[in-house]
């Protein structure tokens, strides 16, 4: 998982307004690209080896696992595409560097692209985070029925995912260019809030379950103790990924009052 959701829209938001640029001396400048690249690395390295695995691995290829991995899909995008031009506008904001090859932000045959790419994968990320938590969810409150889910409905889940995605990609990137970036946050704000208490409902509601201590069947103890371990370990991901957009739920709300 990664943080790079909104990057580009909070760098039309600099842009927009010239007199908001960074205090900070270019050592700080130094720091937060030597931070924002060795997060890069990591997101790559990261996700890249839980795709090799998954594909290696015969032993792990299950069906309520591809959603986990359609969202590494995602994230290693983000890390290889999106974070490293965010880390060069970073950089070109301290003066760090002095060329701005091809001004992103001006040209728009660059920007376009760069701006439904960047917010396509960071939206596919984490409406993917979404939907593992409901799975999730689905899983622990009615477990019988969630084993007769067939690998045609994760499909179908993913399709999902990324026509959503793109769907609300071309929209905020169609309102920054036709209206503005703060007329956007007026729709970006509110969608954000509704996936995060979406998935923070599914996390409460599987606690809760947890504590009432009937979730496992004694006749299929073993099965449902190991699906029991996948649902925290998947409720760990969802929540970092929570964690991880709430800096930029805040920064949305800040740049709309501004």
């Amino acid at each position: 998982m990664t943080n790079t959701s909104s990057t580009s829209s909070a760098s039309v938001s600099r842009r927009n307004d010239t007199n908001d640029a960074y205090d900070g001396t270019q050592g700080v400048g130094i720091v937060l690209c030597s931070a924002l690249t060795l997060t890069s690395i990591l997101v790559v390295v990261g996700n890249l080896l839980t795709l090799t695995i998954f594909a290696k691995n015969k032993n792990i290829r299950k069906k309520y696992l591809l959603l986990v991995v359609n969202m590494a899909f995602a994230d290693l995008f983000l890390g290889a595409l999106s974070l490293p031009v965010y880390i060069y506008d970073v950089g070109y904001e301290f003066h760090l560097w002095t060329m701005f090859v091809g001004n992103l932000w001006t040209d728009k045959p660059i920007f376009i692209p760069y701006m439904i790419i960047d917010s396509a994968f960071s939206q596919a990320s984490l409406i993917s985070a979404v939907f593992i938590a409901c799975e999730r969810f689905y899983a622990i409150r009615w477990p019988f029925k969630h084993r007769n889910l067939s690998t045609q409905a994760y499909r179908i889940a993913i399709f999902s995912v990324w026509v959503l995605a793109l769907l609300i990609s071309a929209t905020v990137t169609g309102s920054i260019l036709l209206f503005s970036y703060k007329y956007t946050m007026f729709f970006w704000g509110p969608y954000t809030l509704i996936l995060i208490l979406i998935t923070c409902g599914c996390n409460i509601g599987i606690w809760q379950k947890f504590q009432t201590g009937r979730v496992a069947a004694s006749h299929q103890e073993s099965r449902d103790l190991q699906n029991k371990r996948l649902t925290k370990t998947l409720l760990i991901v969802s929540g970092l990924t929570l964690l991880a957009w709430l800096p930029a739920f805040e920064q949305d709300v800040m740049d709309t009052k501004m």
